[in-house]
């Protein structure tokens, strides 16, 4: 056998080994192995592809950010249509004086706190009057208590109860229409004829 014969055995087992290999590798399904011939190629061919590949292989992936929900924005739907809330609130009252102002907000006002109570179930964070003495005990959850005044040292605190704050013990809120925009917290009216 001739020296060239021995050459070309040799790369054509290296080869056969070497396909063998990448089809183990590739859990046997070609797809996968005509798929890494095809990036392999278009890296060697195709500018800037190299690089792209280089970072998604080497750089780890973004975050990707959660969806936000709609939920909250439900009980702002329900209180624009139950009390026009929100347009009170975007409304310009700088031109009305207070007797307007007083006489357009208190039947709002009755209409948004009956929504608020039906959808609603609130408890105050810490129980007691306006005014009370009241001690806030060591562990308390800092979100639902807020420190004003001369805060030194370690609790338990001894203070003044100056609003109880409001805790959502329960809520209510009808499911939305199929197909609804979510963000839509008051759809246009169109009078038409």
């Amino acid at each position: 056998m001739d020296a060239w014969q021995i050459i070309l055995i040799t790369v054509a087992v290296i080869a056969v080994f070497k396909v063998l290999a990448f089809l183990v590798l590739a859990g046997f399904r070609w797809n996968r192995v005509s798929t890494a011939i095809c990036v392999a190629w278009h890296s060697l061919v195709t500018r800037g592809t190299a690089e792209r590949l280089a970072k998604s292989v080497h750089e780890a992936p973004e975050a990707a950010k959660p969806a936000r929900s709609v939920e909250p924005l439900r009980l702002l739907a329900i209180l624009q249509r139950d009390s026009r809330l929100v347009d009170l609130l975007l409304e310009d009252l700088s031109g009305c004086d207070d007797a307007q102002v007083g006489s357009a907000v208190r039947p709002l006002l009755a209409k948004a706190r009956a929504c608020v109570q039906h959808h609603l179930k609130l408890e105050p964070c810490l129980p007691g009057q306006e005014n009370d003495k009241v001690v806030v005990p060591a562990g308390f959850a800092p979100g639902s208590i807020t420190l004003t005044g001369q805060v030194a040292g370690t609790p338990p605190f001894t203070g003044t109860l100056k609003h109880p704050g409001w805790r959502v013990a329960d809520y209510t809120l009808p499911e939305p229409l199929k197909g609804a925009d979510g963000w839509v917290i008051a759809p246009a009216e169109v009078e038409v004829g």
